[in-house]
């Protein structure tokens, strides 16, 4: 929920390790409220940790730093934005830069988007843009930040380009997003006082709040509950478990996805299941009886999957193979 895009709160800027930061534009997005929704991101990262629960996406390693208290530097931004980080290194590393033609300046959206009783709501054509390109009753106009004084009119040079890349590296993890941040850290230790992180690293953080992506099948079996027609039915259970561990392990994660909204398996594993007040929840398995064609359901509020009773152990398969290659997998279709 956090990191849907049209939530506007967080966004990935590392695709390749699919890592979430603080949206600079949240105001754009979100309207003058958006501090509030991140107080409450906040609170909810804050109860993740406190509860054993599972976030199910991985917040950058600069913000867990900044979570934990821990220094953030320059090194870092590599993994918040690798291909800022690399041309910036190379500035570093390079002389003439002046021939690149940079100053000491950004350019970024400020004002505040529009804001209808719902976190990131959308225009009639879907992405919030009147006609001429700008937001539905919105005040919001792009600016030129400077990063010294005057830096728009400061070239960047062999002499100056060690500030350049320091200003750019702090404004872009800190300065741009530092009223979110500040509110966001805010909510997480109004749950969670700071003193009790002291002591872990970022790495610590980041299982805790999204466990591991390894699927243990042997513990999801275990404390997997089942209709009474699949206990008189018991190969297709067993055909079931078979298919599963035959799975690779974005298969497995698919699957786990389906039946509960989240790839990630609670903390204290599949006995730590909860439904979506919170509550113990194990996963289950309830037959159902078998029509031709008929698709696979799941009910992700309750960690339950109507599991047709298959003839053969091929057709579950064709069954599982059709859902996981679908996009119906991330939703519940019940």
């Amino acid at each position: 929920m956090l990191t849907k895009p049209l939530v506007g709160l967080f966004k990935c800027t590392n695709r390749t390790d699919q890592t979430y930061y603080i949206n600079a534009n949240s105001a754009v997005d979100n309207g003058e409220d958006h501090l509030v929704f991140f107080f409450g991101a906040g609170r909810m990262v804050g109860r993740a940790l406190l509860d054993g629960a599972v976030l199910g996406f991985h917040l950058s390693v600069p913000l867990l730093k900044l979570i934990l208290g821990i220094p953030v530097t320059f090194d870092d931004l590599e993994y918040y934005d690798a291909e800022l980080y690399r041309n910036l290194k190379w500035l570093l590393e390079n002389d003439g830069v002046e021939d690149l033609g940079l100053d000491f300046s950004v350019c970024e959206q400020r004002g505040f988007g529009r804001n209808d009783g719902a976190m990131g709501a959308v225009g009639a054509a879907g992405d919030g843009l009147t006609d001429d390109g700008s937001i539905g009753g919105s005040s919001v106009e792009t600016v030129v930040v400077d990063l010294i004084p005057n830096g728009r009119h400061v070239s960047v040079t062999d002499e100056n380009k060690v500030l350049y890349v320091d200003r750019r590296f702090k404004y872009v993890l800190f300065e741009s997003v530092w009223e979110q941040l500040c509110v966001f850290l805010r909510g997480v230790y109004d749950v969670i006082p700071v003193q009790l992180l002291v002591g872990f690293d970022y790495e610590e953080l980041d299982y805790l709040l999204c466990s591991t992506g390894e699927i243990d099948v042997d513990d999801w079996e275990q404390n997997t509950r089942i209709s009474l027609n699949l206990e008189d039915n018991p190969r297709v259970l067993r055909w079931f478990w078979e298919l599963v561990r035959e799975m690779d392990g974005e298969s497995r994660r698919r699957l786990l996805h389906f039946s509960t909204g989240s790839s990630r398996v609670p903390l204290v594993g599949f006995k730590g299941l909860t439904s979506y007040d919170g509550r113990l929840c194990p996963f289950t398995l309830k037959g159902v009886a078998f029509v031709t064609d008929q698709y696979i359901r799941s009910h992700a509020c309750f960690n339950m999957i109507d599991l047709p009773l298959y003839r053969t152990k091929e057709e579950m398969r064709l069954a599982l193979c059709g859902l996981l290659d679908s996009d119906m997998y991330g939703f519940t279709t019940a």
